[in-house]
């Protein structure tokens, strides 16, 4: 195995347990949540720039983050959004929900593997890891802007 695809493992097991833990937990809706997508990208950017990618993996990246940010979107809908009236702070709760998406989204990554792989489209584990990587960020990031948004509607306006 080599250190790269060591170093991708780790990120992706450091990303689900970090999204999971996040969704479990009554937390603020903050800028913070756009936080892990943006290292996401740096993380990308920095591996592209040092040339460890291939044009067949970009694609598999910009494909995954595409998908991923549109189930974001939709299944940032399960995710609970509430006002506090006593403080007037907006908080989120992804709970068991959410974390079923999470799982739902790991299950078709093995899939789309088995698809790709056994349909010799790809060759090995690279440009699809990459690609769940991105998925996976990409929910978040799409999640986190739909939270973002339904939140706006609690916040009292200031005319």
């Amino acid at each position: 195995m080599t250190q790269s695809t060591l170093l991708t493992i780790v990120i992706i097991a450091a990303a689900i347990i970090y999204i999971c833990y996040k969704q479990c937990v009554q937390q603020l809706v903050s800028n913070r949540d756009f936080l892990l997508p943006i290292i996401g990208a740096i993380y990308f950017a920095i591996i592209v720039i040092n040339g460890q990618v291939g044009m067949d993996s970009i694609v598999f990246v910009v494909v995954g983050g595409v998908v991923g940010i549109l189930t974001g979107l939709m299944s940032g809908q399960v995710v609970r959004v509430w006002r506090d009236h006593n403080t007037g702070v907006v908080y989120q709760r992804g709970g068991w929900s959410y974390v079923v998406v999470l799982l739902g989204l790991m299950a078709a990554r093995v899939i789309i593997y088995i698809v790709l792989r056994y349909g010799g489209v790809v060759a090995g584990f690279g440009p699809i890891n990459f690609a769940f990587i991105a998925l996976a960020l990409g929910n978040y990031l799409g999640r986190s802007i739909n939270v973002h948004l339904r939140s706006q509607r609690l916040i009292p306006q200031v005319v």
